[in-house]
């Protein structure tokens, strides 16, 4: 479960508590390279005339260090507080949105039997 406050809202019809479920799920297609997809209802009535729940599908590809995400969502917020409440997109018309991330890990510390 989620929990999202905003002290001022834009209108009356919108709620300052959003309590959203979310679920997520990875599927692994090889060892480096998987499908991701990831889905939030939103509890509360009091929305936007023009809102739709969260359903974001992404392919992820891992090399060494990196990993590259491409996503596909309804959703034009990247945390919980801009994509719960205002995800105004429609899956149904087309209304969705492409997104591109690159992750980096960095290693300060070389594990115990690290080879050369």
């Amino acid at each position: 479960p989620s929990l999202v406050h905003r002290n001022l809202v834009e209108t009356p019809q919108d709620d300052n508590n959003i309590w959203a479920l979310g679920a997520g799920g990875r599927f692994l297609l090889t060892k480096h390279t998987s499908i991701d997809a990831e889905y939030f209802y939103v509890l509360s009535k009091k929305m936007a005339a023009n809102f739709h729940n969260s359903f974001s599908v992404g392919f992820n590809i891992e090399t060494g260090g990196h990993v590259f995400q491409l996503y596909v969502s309804n959703s034009q917020g990247i945390i919980g507080q801009n994509f719960i409440p205002g995800s105004v997109g429609n899956w149904l018309k087309g209304d969705v949105l492409i997104g591109f991330n690159i992750t980096r890990t960095f290693v300060l510390q070389k594990p115990k039997g690290f080879q050369k």
